[in-house]
């Protein structure tokens, strides 16, 4: 951030992340990378002095733009640490929903194919060739079977 005459930047860094500073995999790059510019976003609609910047390890971080005399750097510190926390949070939260969700996914793909499974061992491997499933269905209609779901 050689050429930036603001203040100064900080990046984001969850906990889980901090003792492999040096060693961050591409994935958890990525996920650095969005936690921070989720941060700056946030950051941006409270004030425009915050901005997006990219450290010399092509980790985004916050810049702080210039400051008054009156400005607590401190404060301004403990804002991006605070606001980074409840990203940090609301991401986590959102992983595990969508895991949740996507477990409930596979879960009734599961249970139509051994619906479907069912099925074919219930009416036979007779009704699903074409042409004698429709002379059989005619001399013996299926009964139909309404089933509800919930997911």
């Amino acid at each position: 951030l050689d050429s930036w005459a603001g203040l100064g930047a900080a990046s984001y860094i969850p906990v889980i992340y901090l003792n492999k500073e040096g060693d961050l995999t591409d994935r958890e790059k990525i996920e650095i990378n969005n936690l921070n510019a989720e941060l700056v976003h946030k950051l941006k609609a409270q004030d425009t002095a915050f901005s997006t910047g990219h450290t010399d390890d092509d980790i985004v971080c916050v810049r702080f733009g210039l400051i008054t005399l009156d400005t607590d750097v401190d404060e301004l510190v403990s804002l991006v640490y605070s606001t980074g926390k409840e990203v940090e949070e609301s991401s986590k939260f959102l992983e595990s929903m969508s895991e949740m969700i996507r477990k409930g996914i596979e879960e009734a793909n599961k249970e139509l194919q051994r619906e479907n499974t069912e099925k074919l061992l219930h009416e036979g491997v007779l009704r699903q060739v074409p042409v004698v499933s429709s002379l059989l269905n005619w001399f013996s209609p299926v009964k139909d079977q309404i089933k509800g779901r919930t997911f």
